[in-house]
Parts: structure tokens; C-alpha cells; sequence
């Protein structure tokens, strides 16, 4: 290769070699710092869309973990509540079969009837306040039903279904009020004056439209022929709708989601029995005379063996979310093992890079440094001639 003084290529070639060496290091650096191997999606666009994905399933499954935890809880407080239940009806048990006896006189049955029937009270009060997250979790749920409807929010007037949550009084009254300039209905619980308000708008021909005002625990269908032109004003009861206890009191169920998606195996469902002295059988029963104790001995018995039954199911459906939680576990501690190898810095590697990129950086410094005194060099040579 010729020496020149117009061209340099040993310079140039040094000049890239740097650049090269100082762009591994800058990278290098960027991993060790952000502790990510793809800190930009030009990195590897692969390992980054398959990684994000995995993140994405790792952040669901710790949700579902708290699902699942969240379930189990539940599940222990009613255990609880049933395991007191079961402890008062065995005193019970004993109260019957003591009145049973020849020896007992009217004025101790008497005193041994006070305790039953206190205790008896224990076993509603345990049911109405065994609770979850505000939740009754032995009484059932209620079902609540439209009462009576008002003349200007009825069915000609386009409100064509009012549809209830369990959680609504039963004696609440509702009403309405209606801004046609922003289109605004508004719901207020006149019981306890909560109010909600929803956009709104007048369905077309044939559609209907939902509107759920969750906070209180209605829903209210409208369809074509609410004019969403005309405002509604409360006046009085043509404006209001109210509600009564519905003749059904069913078991309460919960759904929990202990997995990534909406499929029915990700999701577990748990029925809790309604459980209290009606259901029981123990509503009307005494320890006052020899035969009504015999009747509740009988009644009791068959009261232990509901909440036998109830505390059984409840115990398999805790070892089912145990089980269930700790696979969920064994799935997180995998997915975050694949997704470390795709997106995170080998911090070791990455260290020793940037070692030997600095020893490039300086090494290169120096080349480069020699190699632009070479026009120099030929210019004392020219001197010289």
C-alpha cells in the first residue's frame, strides 16, 4: 500500500475501529445499568414481543395468585363461623338431653330454655355477621324485585327493564332525573341519598340499551321510545321506582379467577349454603317440656349434620385452591425463568465486555493518535530531500 499524504486509510480504519469499540461499550453499558439484554426493540425484536408477552402472563398469574389467596381466606372465615355453629349446637345437645331427664323440675327446664334460645339467637347473629370484605357469606342472597314503577319513567316512556343487585334495600325508593342539554341520567337512592349519573342516549328502532349503575346496584334498560330530547324532572312518585324483598333466598356463589384467561378452567366456583335456624330447622324449637326437647335432640342432630355437610365441601374446596395456588406459583417462578433468559442482562458477560471494549477504546485512542502523525512524518521527509 502506498504512503500518501492526501489519503490516510490507516487512520480511517482506526477511526471505525473506535466508533465500533465505543458503540459495544455505550451497549454494554445500557445492559449493566438498565439490567435488561433488550433495552430497545432493534436489540432482538423476537426475544422482545415473546418476552412482553410473558410479562404479560406473569403480571395475570400473580393476580390470579391474589384470587386464589383471596379465595381461601373467604372460605377459612365461613369454616370458622361453621366451627362455632357446630360448638353451640353440641351445648344445645346437651340442654335437650338434660330437659329429657325425669329429675329436671319446670322452673330448670325454664332456666335451661333461656340459654337454648340465647344460643339459638348466637347461631342467626353468627350467620348475619360472618363476613368478606363487607360480604355476608352464610345468609344467602336475596333476590330484589321492582315494586312499582312511576308514570313518567314506566314503559311507555322507553324504561323497559330495572334490574337489581343482592346488596339493595329492599325498602329503598329510587328516582330519576333526566338532563336532555348533556344527556345525563340520573339515579338517586332516596334511602340513603346516593346518586349516580350516566351518558345516555335514545336507542334506535328495535335495539335496546343497557345502562348499569353499579354503585347502586341497578341496571336500567331503555329502548326506542325514550325521547332523549325531553328532560325528566322529580316531582314526586311519577318519577320514582322502588323495590321489595323478592320470595327467594338462594345459596351464594363465587366465582374466582385463578388463571390468564376467561376459559372455564381458569375459573373455580364456590357455593357457600345458606345457613341460620330456619334453614336449620331450629326456629320454633324449646327444651321446656320432655317432648319438645326430645323433638329439638332430633332437630339438632339433623342441623349437625347440614353443617357437616357444608363444612365438608367447604374443606375440599379449600385443599382444591391450595392446590390450585401453589401450581399457580410453580407457573409464575417458570414464566419468569423463560422470560429472564429472553430480556435480561447476563450481568458477568456484559461486564467482561465492556472490559475488553475499553481495552479497544484505548488501544484505538493510541492507534489513532500514531496514525494521524503519519502525513506529518512524510512532510519531514520531504524537508529532508
Amino acid at each position: 500500500m502506498p504512503i500518501s499524504i492526501v489519503s490516510n486509510s490507516a487512520s480511517a480504519i482506526a477511526q471505525r475501529n473506535l466508533q465500533t469499540a465505543s458503540s459495544d461499550a455505550q451497549r454494554s453499558i445500557s445492559k449493566i445499568s438498565s439490567g435488561q439484554r433488550v433495552f430497545n426493540a432493534k436489540e432482538d425484536p423476537a426475544s422482545l414481543a415473546v418476552g412482553s408477552g410473558l410479562s404479560v402472563d406473569s403480571a395475570s398469574l400473580r393476580a390470579a395468585s391474589i384470587n386464589a389467596s383471596s379465595g381461601i381466606s373467604l372460605m377459612q372465615i365461613a369454616d370458622g363461623a361453621l366451627s362455632q355453629m357446630t360448638e353451640i349446637l353440641d351445648r344445645m345437645n346437651v340442654l335437650s338431653v338434660q330437659s329429657q331427664s325425669g329429675q329436671s323440675t319446670a322452673v330448670e327446664r325454664a332456666y335451661m330454655d333461656e340459654e337454648y334460645q340465647a344460643l339459638k339467637s348466637e347461631i342467626d347473629r353468627i350467620a348475619a355477621t360472618t363476613k368478606f370484605n363487607g360480604v355476608v357469606l352464610l345468609g344467602g342472597v336475596n333476590s330484589i324485585d321492582l315494586n312499582s314503577v312511576g308514570a313518567n319513567v314506566d314503559t311507555a316512556n322507553g324504561f323497559v327493564g330495572f334490574e337489581f343487585q343482592d346488596f339493595v334495600d329492599p325498602t329503598s325508593v329510587f328516582q330519576v332525573d333526566y338532563s336532555s342539554a348533556a344527556n345525563i341520567l340520573t339515579i338517586t337512592n332516596q334511602t340513603t341519598s346516593e346518586s349516580q349519573s350516566i351518558s345516555v342516549q335514545s336507542p334506535t328502532v328495535g335495539r335496546l340499551n343497557e345502562y348499569n349503575f353499579q354503585q347502586l346496584g341497578v341496571q336500567i334498560t331503555l329502548n326506542s321510545d325514550f325521547d332523549d330530547t325531553t328532560d325528566i324532572v322529580h316531582a314526586g312518585a311519577g318519577e320514582e321506582f322502588d323495590v321489595v324483598l323478592g320470595g327467594s333466598v338462594s345459596a351464594s356463589n363465587y366465582e374466582f379467577q385463578i388463571g390468564r384467561t376467561t376459559a372455564a378452567e381458569d375459573r373455580v366456583s364456590v357455593n357457600l349454603p345458606v345457613i341460620n335456624l330456619s334453614q336449620l330447622g331450629l326456629s320454633t324449637s324449646d327444651v321446656l317440656t320432655v317432648g319438645a326437647a326430645a323433638s329439638s335432640t332430633t332437630a339438632i342432630e339433623n342441623a349437625l349434620n347440614v353443617i357437616a355437610t357444608a363444612r365438608s365441601n367447604l374443606g375440599a374446596s379449600i385443599n382444591r385452591m391450595e392446590v390450585a395456588s401453589r401450581n399457580i406459583q410453580v407457573s409464575i417462578e417458570n414464566t419468569e425463568s423463560s422470560r429472564s433468559a429472553l430480556l435480561d442482562a447476563d450481568i458477568a458477560a456484559e461486564i467482561t465486555t465492556v472490559t475488553a471494549n475499553q481495552v479497544l477504546l484505548q488501544a484505538g485512542t493510541d492507534m489513532l493518535n500514531r496514525s494521524n502523525q503519519t502525513p506529518s512524518i512524510l512532510l519531514d521527509l520531504i524537508r529532508g530531500a
